[in-house]
């Protein structure tokens, strides 16, 4: 004779069907999937959607990207507008004198290549200013504190109120100053600079 009887027997089938045993069952938190697609690697993989743990190891989605510039260079950098897009006829002032830009090589001066500026001096009442000289040329970049590759070299001017400044470096586009003293006769030089954006 059983020893359970038959309502007994039918409560205890329910409870077994609706409560299977969970036999071979994995709760450890190893390599699982979540629920969003990412998948955990405790030794430090990336995720599925290429983000990487907090160990560091495994790859970025965007791998690979080069952040780095040429070698024992910086960036280009951006011009403000204080530093003029060049064109003809730009002038910059040299105590009472006018210094204009009379034309460059090449045109527009470019980077990592030589660049020649012809000047004229140019008294208050439009006079080639005769009597001085240039001397000190720089190529100078302010927003990284660097001057040219080279130094600028003073050429032999023609003209009344003519100078040269010849082999001027600009090392990478961005703004850059051309600084030079105008020399009189007598008298102490005079700094000047021309600030132009190099494209």
């Amino acid at each position: 004779m059983s020893r359970f009887s038959p309502r007994f027997a039918f409560v205890l089938g329910l409870a077994l069907v609706a409560f299977p045993a969970c036999e071979g069952e994995d709760t450890s938190d190893d390599h699982g999937d979540h629920a969003d697609g990412h998948v955990h690697d405790d030794a430090g993989g990336a995720h599925a959607d290429g983000h990487v743990d907090a160990d560091g190891h495994g790859d970025h989605a965007d791998a690979g990207e080069d952040h780095e510039h040429d070698a024992g260079e910086a960036a280009d950098a951006p011009c403000t507008s204080e530093y003029l897009v060049f064109r003809d006829g730009l002038t910059a002032k040299a105590g009472d004198l006018t210094v204009k830009l009379v034309s460059v090589s090449p045109s527009p001066p470019r980077q990592k290549t030589p660049n020649d500026w012809t000047l004229q001096l140019v008294n208050a009442d439009g006079t080639p200013a005769t009597g001085f000289t240039i001397a000190r040329p720089d190529s100078f970049m302010p927003v990284h504190n660097h001057h040219g590759r080279t130094p600028p070299k003073v050429g032999t001017p023609s003209g009344p109120g003519g100078a040269l400044i010849e082999d001027i470096d600009f090392r990478m586009r961005g703004p850059w100053e051309v600084n030079f003293d105008v020399v009189p006769a007598t008298g102490a030089a005079i700094p000047t600079t021309f600030r132009i954006c190099v494209e």
